[in-house]
């Protein structure tokens, strides 16, 4: 039997946890390096288990999204909240300190990180991502440049007409919830 070897990437929109510039200190958690066991010397070619226990062998390769300057991951299909959006979409969530482990990512939960409203907040925040209004201007425009998102996906068959209308509606309401007064808080309210 011989040992399964992961598949090479071979992609430009992937990259290790360091080179992840947005996120560099996600590079820095152990749980994106899993632990390879060493099952012995027989184990790839006949199946035979010569360490009981294993060891511990060299850790995994991990890739990991390269992000864009807004910290959105490239690759894939850009669902219109992703292509047009009021803030980063993050596939990982680092843990809080008084959870314990703040290293460690959080299993199974994403985070979105608003961008700030207004260029004022941005400033104050120290945040290199544009604001919503240097990017938008309006609710109207944000809500317009949504629709033609969604439009592309759709003349691509990746999405169906009937959802258009949901979409739109569901633009202008996050764009409200995003851009409400939220003093301090960097998420969506």
């Amino acid at each position: 039997m011989k040992p399964v070897r992961p598949a090479s990437s071979g992609c430009s929109t992937s990259t290790s946890p360091a080179g992840a510039h947005w996120r560099k200190s996600w590079g820095k958690t152990g749980n994106l390096r899993p632990p390879r066991l060493d099952l012995g010397p027989r184990f790839a070619a006949r199946g035979i288990q010569d360490l009981v226990p294993a060891r511990r062998g060299r850790p995994f390769a991990t890739l990991v999204p390269l992000p864009d300057t807004d910290g959105q991951d490239l690759g894939g299909i850009a669902l219109p909240a992703v292509a047009v959006p009021l803030g980063t979409y993050v596939g990982g969530n680092l843990r809080r300190k008084e959870f314990g482990a703040p290293a460690r990512l959080g299993r199974w939960q994403g985070s979105f990180l608003a961008f700030p409203a207004t260029e004022a907040e941005r400033r104050s925040s120290d945040d290199p991502r544009p604001s919503i209004a240097a990017r938008y201007g309006s609710k109207a425009r944000f809500v317009e440049s949504t629709r033609a998102a969604a439009m592309a996906l759709q003349r691509r068959g990746l999405l169906l007409p009937g959802d258009m209308a949901a979409i739109e509606a569901r633009a202008g309401r996050t764009y409200d919830a995003v851009t409400a007064g939220r003093p301090g808080s960097r998420a969506c309210p």
